[in-house]
């Protein structure tokens, strides 16, 4: 019982990760696409 609390923790706590990289990696390309904008001015 102790092992599948644990797996399902670390599935959850994988997926969370993911999501936060994805989200960071999203706004870093926001960031470059902004960056790029401003100096095309």
């Amino acid at each position: 019982m102790k092992e599948l609390s644990f797996s399902s923790d670390a599935k959850h706590s994988y997926s969370f990760s993911v999501t936060l990289k994805g989200l960071l990696s999203r706004n870093e390309s926001d960031k470059r696409k902004l960056s790029q904008s401003l100096a095309r001015e």
